[in-house]
């Protein structure tokens, strides 16, 4: 029997989390909103729909997740920039 640790569990989802948001990001970049689908996005991030769904709801729950990481990006990246300019 396998002993698996519950870190060992909980980096594994987050693992998988950033695998997926990765694989959405590509999705909707690529098609679109409306013709990002999400069979693509779990065979691409490795997981099974089932996950996805349970890890982040509906494809436009998936989509404002994805765009509030891009925008948190863009604020991180500006502010590291003006920082750097003073």
């Amino acid at each position: 029997m396998v002993k698996v640790y519950y870190s060992e569990m909980v980096r594994d989802a987050e693992a998988t989390r950033r695998a997926i948001l990765a694989s959405a990001r590509a999705e909707f970049a690529a098609h679109g909103l409306a013709g990002a689908r999400i069979d693509r996005i779990a065979a691409r991030s490795g997981c099974n729909k089932e996950r996805l769904y349970a890890s982040f709801g509906d494809k436009e729950q998936l989509y404002q997740r994805v765009l509030g990481g891009m925008l948190e990006e863009s604020i991180i990246e500006a502010w590291h920039e003006h920082c750097g300019q003073h």
